[in-house]
Order: C-alpha cells, then sequence, then structure tokens
C-alpha cells in the first residue's frame, strides 16, 4: 500500500513538474537544444535542423542541402524586413558565413509583422565543402531587421561536422 502511494506521488510530481512546460508548447523532441546569445526579442525559441532529429549532437556532412527552422514570437512593435545570416563555427572558433535561402523571409511571411506574432523562419543552406574542418563546431543564426549587429534573435548549438 506505501508503495503504491509512493508511486502515484512521484507520477503526480512528474505531471506537475511537465505540465507547463506541454501546456505552452515549448518542447518537442526534434527541437534542437542551443544557446541563447541574445537580441531583443530574447525569447525562448524552437529550433529544428533537418537531419537531426534524432541525435544529441547534431552530425552534418559537408555538402548537404539542409533546412533551418527558428520559430518564436516577436516582441518588436513592427518588424518590415526579416533577414537571417547564418554562420558555421569549427576549429578553434573560426567562422565561416553560409549563403542562406531566402535571406529575406518576407518573401514567404506577411510583413510587416506585428508585436507578438509567431514567426516561423525557414532557410535553407548548403554545408560548405570548403573553408571548414570536420570535427566538433557549432551553427550561429542570427535574425535581424536592419542590422545583424542588432538581432531580434541570436542563437548557437553544437554541431559534428564530417567530411
Amino acid at each position: 500500500m506505501q508503495t503504491r502511494k509512493t508511486i502515484l506521488f512521484l507520477h503526480s510530481g512528474i505531471v506537475l513538474i511537465l505540465l507547463p512546460v506541454l501546456i505552452s508548447g515549448q518542447y518537442d523532441p526534434e527541437d534542437i537544444p542551443y544557446d541563447d546569445c541574445g537580441g531583443s526579442d530574447d525569447q525562448m525559441a524552437s529550433v529544428r535542423l533537418t537531419g537531426c532529429e534524432e541525435d544529441d549532437i547534431c552530425k552534418i556532412k559537408m555538402g548537404d542541402v539542409l533546412t533551418l527552422k527558428v520559430k518564436w514570437k516577436t516582441n518588436q512593435a513592427v518588424i518590415v524586413k526579416l533577414q537571417g545570416k547564418l554562420e558555421v563555427q569549427f576549429f578553434l572558433g573560426f567562422k565561416k558565413e553560409v549563403e542562406v535561402s531566402p535571406i529575406d523571409a518576407c518573401q514567404y511571411l506577411k510583413c510587416p509583422l506585428s508585436k507578438n506574432t509567431q514567426i516561423e523562419y525557414v532557410a535553407n543552406f548548403t554545408v560548405p565543402t570548403e573553408g571548414i574542418l570536420p570535427g566538433e563546431g557549432r551553427i550561429w543564426w542570427k535574425g535581424y531587421e536592419e542590422s545583424e549587429d542588432n538581432p531580434l534573435l541570436c542563437l548557437n548549438f553544437l554541431v559534428k561536422i564530417q567530411s
């Protein structure tokens, strides 16, 4: 009888801990853990990268074409345009900028975007085959309106670069 009460107590505790996360919709097993590197929106985001749905550390191959999806709710009053910058960091912190397509997310979003709008930035990019080295690295992404020096959102996450 005591064991059953203990199990019920533990079960209730787990439900109470996970309930806010489940209700808010912020957690999804396909989301990638990331580090926040600042921005004026500075909110929790949902980050996904094709091919990284089941790994603790994303394994990406040089030459692969990948899709990055970043979702967040904006705090800005109005966003007229939304652009993205992507860099792959490798070996001792060296970074290489990577072209993303489309650069301007307003090609598929209805801009201007108002405050408290749920944004889903989607961009395709090719992992460089030159100018980077295999090994552990990071992908850095900034979403910005006018200047990448003043991003709306900035995040980075760990990857394993394979040749």
